[in-house]
């Protein structure tokens, strides 16, 4: 969601705009063509009602022609790019964004396949132009991301989880200052009150990265043990004010697991943290209180402190609800969408 009224969805292969909170949907689905018989996926980008990035998935896989489509004006109108050529490859291959404006967006065509263990590869494209040209940034680079985002055009940086168990350590993330071009792995320090944090978990990794700047950083790092969904786990809040410099350490409730919860950031009064267990910051995430507790997984879009959205999932069943009030109530939507 763009606003309380106006926003996005994907649903397969389709693209959806709503303009009424949700209660109804238009279908906006750029003008692709597809095999017959072929299962499709499109992922996106969303900065504002009318400004989005699209590109299909065919069977799970992004085409390396691949083109990736724009529109200006809500999904009435979209224009392809030239393809990619990219060389991700994997038996899934899909696509991740960061948005920084209307010029400047970042995409990540990303890889998986099993050999022996689990292998990850991805190329990085950058666009300047909206769009219409996208360029190659790096090839193929074994991580599995977790996040990416962009301070400006310079400024960026991407958390990351390990590819398998090698040996207990400090959780990473990567920094460039160059648009994407070049990165470059930092390692975070334990918390003060837990020295021996790193050394006492198979996986401590970093989650969910917030640039306020370049100066002032916000991730989760989350640890925990070899079984799924972990059986031992510990969650922190790590939050810089100088470029990663220097650190100060959150111990986040319990109940949180950084690898799962969705942190939602508005600056530095509100934050939340949504999962089966949510919880909200109102002190740049130095505190927490609990909210609420639900039983179902879910999709979180939130606009404000307020009003948030979320495609919630039980027992294979799928509905959209939405809170006006920080997640404290959901109510549900029934919606429909217009042909």
């Amino acid at each position: 969601m763009k606003s309380r009224t106006e926003g996005w969805g994907l649903s397969g292969s389709y693209v959806l705009t709503t303009a009424d909170g949700g209660q109804t949907w238009r279908e906006a689905t750029p003008p692709e063509s597809f095999p017959s018989a072929t299962k499709n996926q499109a992922y996106g980008a969303f900065l504002n009602a009318q400004t989005a990035w699209i590109v299909f998935a065919e069977d799970s896989h992004i085409a390396p022609e691949a083109s990736v489509w724009h529109t200006t004006d809500g999904g009435r109108n979209w224009t392809p790019s030239a393809p990619l050529f990219h060389q991700a490859v994997g038996e899934s291959v899909w696509a991740e964004f960061a948005v920084l404006d209307a010029q400047n967006v970042w995409l990540m065509v990303r890889g998986v396949y099993a050999g022996a263990g689990t292998h990850f590869n991805h190329e990085l494209f950058r666009t300047t132009d909206g769009g219409l040209t996208w360029t190659s940034l790096d090839g193929q680079i074994s991580d599995d991301y977790t996040g990416m985002v962009f301070a400006d055009t310079g400024f960026g940086l991407r958390t990351l989880e390990t590819t398998g168990f090698y040996a207990p350590g400090p959780p990473a993330y990567d920094v460039t200052t160059d648009g994407g071009a070049n990165w470059e792995g930092q390692e975070l320090p334990p918390p003060p009150e837990a020295h021996d944090l790193f050394n006492q978990y198979p996986y401590c990794e970093t989650f969910q990265p917030v640039l306020l700047s370049s100066r002032s950083i916000r991730m989760l790092v989350g640890c925990f043990d070899y079984y799924d969904p972990p059986k031992q786990f510990t969650s922190y809040f790590y939050s810089s004010q100088d470029g990663g410099t220097t650190w100060q350490t959150v111990h986040l409730p319990d109940k949180v697991q950084a690898a799962q919860d969705q942190l939602v950031y508005f600056g530095l009064n509100y934050a939340l943290l949504l999962g089966h267990d949510m919880y909200l910051s109102t002190s740049d995430g130095q505190t927490w209180s609990f909210v609420k507790t639900v039983y179902w997984d879910g999709q979180f879009s939130f606009i404000d402190p307020l009003y948030g959205w979320v495609v919630a999932r039980l027992n294979g069943q799928v509905a959209l609800l939405q809170t006006t009030d920080g997640a404290a109530t959901w109510t549900m939507i029934k919606p429909t969408v217009k042909q």
